[in-house]
């Protein structure tokens, strides 16, 4: 079966020759997680007031509130999880599959290691697709919390020197 993505072809000191292809769910994968990147890199920036940082939360926000947006994003999510599981094994012995516990005449191969390095790469891309989902959800919440107080505190304040004036 051929892919419709083929990154590149070699061949190996065997002779045979190995076509490195990717899933295009790892890369629908990997865009959506650098798309969750940038939006928790917006939410943790310094911005010079807190009325640019109020346009932003309200931007994301906003865009949670949208329906096609909002089920994107969960399915997105449990995809994630699905890819996830399938590759969370290749995060559980990282020091005996390097052969660094193991002794030298049983050292993997470099193929056997090419595709452990692939099944950490997609266990990362999965992880931090998850990680990112639950943290840019946090950050609106705990920025949401945070200008209710601060409206809260002007209007408390509002009123203290309103009682002021009036005495």
């Amino acid at each position: 079966v051929e892919c419709w993505l083929a990154v590149s072809t070699f061949s190996t000191a065997s002779g045979t020759t190995v076509t490195m292809e990717l899933d295009p769910g790892w890369l629908v994968l990997l865009i959506f997680m650098m798309i969750e990147g940038f939006l928790v890199f917006l939410m943790i920036m310094p911005v010079p007031s807190n009325d640019v940082r109020r346009f932003i939360r309200d931007s994301i926000a906003g865009l949670w509130e949208s329906q096609p947006v909002r089920y994107f994003s969960i399915g997105f999510l449990v995809l994630d999880a699905f890819y996830f599981w399938f590759v969370c094994d290749a995060l559980l012995h990282p020091l005996y599959d390097f052969g660094i516990l193991t002794p030298i005449d049983m050292s993997p191969t470099c193929e056997v290691k090419q595709a452990m390095y692939r099944e950490e790469r997609n266990a990362f891309i999965s992880g931090m697709g998850l990680f990112f989902f639950f943290v840019l959800n946090r950050l609106v919440d705990i920025q949401d919390k945070l200008h209710r107080a601060r409206d809260l505190a002007k209007q408390v304040k509002a009123m203290e020197q309103e009682a002021k004036k009036e005495n």
